[in-house]
């Protein structure tokens, strides 16, 4: 049988949004420090950091409102830089 979303536990929404979180807030950060150093806007490993970061909001989001949030706004308030 296969796994899906709607087959997951509490638990198990927890600890992956937990891991998508920090891992949307490295993001966060790496690109800022690229905005620091300058990072070309064309750079490939600029775009592809970005385009990361997108998606694991994106993730954070689907996550939080699967979890029961109703919009997914308390998971996207959270700054990356607040712990």
């Amino acid at each position: 049988m296969a796994m899906e979303s709607s087959s997951l536990q509490p638990e198990q929404v927890e600890r992956m949004l937990s891991v998508v979180l920090r891992q949307r807030d490295y993001l966060s950060r790496l690109i800022e420090r690229m905005r620091i150093k300058k990072f070309p806007a064309d750079d490939p490993v600029f775009r592809a950091a970005l385009g990361a970061y997108e998606k694991t909001s994106n993730l954070c989001v689907v996550m939080a409102k699967f979890r029961g949030d109703a919009d997914g706004d308390g998971v996207m308030s959270r700054k990356p830089w607040a712990g």
